[in-house]
């Protein structure tokens, strides 16, 4: 079967990331979350607001690391830096040399599970590193996505605490505060990847994800902001000849868990009913039309029979004729429709320049970005030949230019920084937030 490479993006506001030594707080101390047009997470003068612009997690704290957990044949991390860097991708480090927004790129590996992780080693205050988004390629068979929203009849909600709402920043969505509630999928066979997305927000805490029985990790979607719907969930690789369960539960008691949707990536061939029933209707025969042979055979028989009868016959074999021809027309256009139905792109999907050898493929888009995501082509991601990394049959990606001096958005940027040295100078103790430390519910990192 042919194979296509496909895309999916883990934004920075996604729990899969790994933030270390903390993932919203302020940025001298470890991670802070921004947005371009909001500002400072840990700024906020309350928890819960709907950022607005593009985020970005930001840290001028030396030694300061992301992590992720994926599986694909190439990874694009995307952000700035105008400090330095370094890069472990598996058991290979890299020094960092960013290109633009790419702040890093590995192709062509082997498509199996991956561990990145980047540390930044700013020297000063005003140097800083800035995560955008990380975008992993896969090669599959053709897929396409079948999308269950938390109103699908197909979710099996367990537990007292579920609670179906909606919110115009969300959309629909379920909830639950109590401890262990869970809600479970039968994914359509032919599955070989699944991502789930829920909203993360301030009093939003723990959560664990089950496939097949197997524990795949624990999150916790802890946040100042309330972001829409990041990735809370993805895995890929999945056997598409096995029937696959997922199931999201709760793991913190009195603290929320939210989920937007599931999303399941199946085969083309076999996604049951909207390809195999998809053919066109076939033609059927006529009853009680004579054939051929049967106005022959009346014929043969006129000498013998009276004339009545004779003029009886020349008229049904005109009948005969008549319906035998369109019999036959039918039969014709029937077979019009009767060629098996060619493949479609579904509207989830769009088509983008990946940087993959620099050919387009196929991308498959929101619900794996988050509102607000940069569009397609706004930073061209065009991967630099490294002259000295490379890992086992990956291709690593830099860029022989000096770092970046700009934050997301330059403008935006000093203006942010202006501020934050106007506010060093304001005694701030009142805001128990402000000294870095993390909002009350917050990440406690990926448990195994």
């Amino acid at each position: 079967m042919a194979t296509t490479e496909w895309n999916i993006t883990i934004d920075d506001t996604s729990p899969l990331w790994e933030y270390s030594p903390y993932a919203d707080g302020n940025k001298a101390g470890g991670w802070a979350s921004w947005w371009s047009a909001s500002g400072y997470g840990y700024a906020l003068p309350q928890g819960g607001i709907s950022p607005a612009g593009d985020s970005f997690h930001v840290s001028s704290h030396a030694g300061s690391s992301i992590s992720l957990r994926f599986r694909g044949t190439s990874v694009y991390v995307y952000g700035t830096a105008n400090c330095t860097y370094s890069i472990t991708l598996d058991n290979a480090q890299y020094t960092g040399q960013p290109d633009g927004r790419l702040l890093f790129s590995s192709t062509k590996m082997q498509q199996r599970d991956h561990y990145l992780s980047l540390i930044a080693t700013p020297a000063t205050a005003l140097q800083q590193l800035a995560l955008d988004r990380a975008d992993i390629t896969m090669s599959t068979p053709p897929v396409k996505q079948h999308v269950f929203n938390s109103t699908d009849a197909s979710l099996t909600w367990t537990g007292a605490g579920w609670q179906a709402t909606s919110l115009p920043q969300i959309g629909d969505f379920h909830k639950t505060n109590v401890f262990n509630d869970s809600v479970s999928v039968d994914l359509p066979l032919g599955t070989v990847a699944v991502g789930a997305h829920g909203s993360t927000n301030f009093g939003h805490m723990n959560y664990s994800a089950t496939l097949d029985g197997e524990l795949q990790g624990n999150w916790n979607a802890s946040t100042y902001w309330l972001v829409p719907e990041p990735t809370l969930f993805w895995t890929s690789g999945m056997d598409p000849r096995s029937q696959h369960t997922l199931v999201l539960a709760n793991a913190y008691d009195k603290q929320v868990f939210s989920l937007t949707s599931i999303t399941a990536y199946v085969l083309e061939d076999q996604s049951g009913s909207s390809v195999t029933d998809a053919s066109a209707p076939t033609s059927v025969p006529i009853e009680g039309t004579p054939g051929a042979s049967a106005g022959s055979s009346h014929s043969n028989r006129t000498g013998v029979i009276v004339g009545p009868i004779v003029g009886f016959l020349g008229a049904f074999a005109i009948c005969a004729i008549v319906l035998f021809l369109v019999r036959r027309a039918r039969r014709a256009n029937a077979h019009l429709y009767q060629d098996p139905p060619q493949p479609y792109a579904p509207s989830t999907m769009s088509y983008a320049s990946v940087p993959t050898d620099g050919s387009p493929v196929m991308n498959i888009a929101p619900p794996m970005r988050r509102k607000g995501a940069l569009p397609p082509g706004a930073a061209p991601p065009v991967p630099v030949a490294s002259t000295s990394s490379r890992y086992s049959e990956s291709v690593v990606s830099g860029s022989n230019t000096g770092p970046s001096s700009a934050m997301p958005g330059p403008a935006a940027v000093d203006i942010n920084n202006i501020v934050e040295l106007i506010a060093q100078r304001i005694d701030r103790g009142r805001d128990v937030r402000s000294d870095g430390g993390a909002p009350p519910e917050y990440r406690d990192g990926h448990a195994q």
